[in-house]
């Protein structure tokens, strides 16, 4: 993504937007890493892009259900899914969802 390398160029040449990053760690809130200066502005597709990426679901419960929900069935290779695994799958329909727009 070319959003991404940029962002990677410009923590290197910004001293100040390293140091406003170093401040986050991973207890930091997704809107209150993004709201760090001049990073929402100059990324906004990067912004939207990391927003909609799917979390892990805890259980096969949740899982069986999610599947059900969407009208997907499992197939051979989905019998034992786990949650990591259904994670890529999601980003996987989301991203074909998101070059078709």
């Amino acid at each position: 993504m070319d959003q991404h390398k940029k962002l990677l160029n410009a923590v290197k040449k910004e001293p100040r937007l390293q140091t406003a990053l170093a401040r986050h760690s991973e207890q930091t809130d997704f809107n209150d890493a993004w709201n760090t200066p001049s990073i929402k502005d100059q990324f906004p597709e990067l912004m939207e892009f990391c927003g909609g990426l799917a979390s892990p679901f805890h259980n096969t419960a949740t899982i069986e259900s999610d599947f059900s929900v969407l009208k997907w069935e499992k197939d051979l290779h989905r019998s034992n899914i786990t949650p990591f695994s259904f994670e890529g799958i999601l980003n996987c329909h989301q991203i074909r969802s998101l070059l078709k727009n």
